[in-house]
């Protein structure tokens, strides 16, 4: 029995070769195509990769390109010139600034107008004028009636005693709370 059982062992290691060769030459064709779709799909991202780096660089150049352009020709800046303090009206003249660079309001500005355009001077002109001087005394003592006529404020009011007791109280005031409390 010995015989048949070393004779069918080498059958067997033969038949297992056979299988197993099969299976060898199987699997060394599927990780062929596999090693071979990775290297596509390597190939894939490459080439997705280098197309975005050609495009970032283009970018990049167009930026370095325009920043160099720019520094060549730099724009005039508002801030660099000394601004001059105006109300928001942009139409007014030179002596209107000087006016309210002095302090004076829109009301006293509208007045001086109207006494330059009647003298036939400047606004700055009219300032100086007894018309002007006479008319800012007048509203002067108007504005200053005025405020004195306002109403008093409506402050506190009266002062309420308050009911109950409290540690100031004399021996007296505490009966006379104590009984008022008691309703009696």
């Amino acid at each position: 029995m010995n015989e048949q059982e070393t004779t069918e062992t080498p059958d067997a290691s033969v038949q297992d070769g056979e299988g197993s060769t099969a299976k060898n030459s199987e699997a060394s064709q599927n990780s062929v195509e596999q090693t071979s779709e990775d290297s596509v799909k390597q190939k894939e991202i490459a080439e997705n990769q280098k197309i975005r780096a050609e495009k970032a660089e283009a970018e990049l150049k167009e930026l370095r390109e325009r920043i160099k352009s720019l520094e060549g020709n730099p724009q005039p800046k508002e801030t660099s010139k000394p601004q001059e303090s105006k109300p928001a009206q942009n139409d007014l003249s030179k002596d209107e600034v000087i006016l309210y660079a002095k302090g004076l309001t829109d009301e006293q500005v509208e007045c001086a107008k109207k006494i330059a355009s009647l003298e036939g001077c400047s606004i700055v002109g009219a300032t100086e004028t007894d018309l002007y001087k006479t008319w800012q005394a007048t509203n002067q003592t108007r504005l200053e009636k005025e405020q004195a006529q306002l109403e008093a404020s409506q402050g506190a009011g009266e002062v309420v005693k308050k009911k109950g007791f409290n540690q100031r109280m004399t021996a007296e005031e505490h009966q006379a709370a104590w009984r008022e409390s008691m309703g009696l």
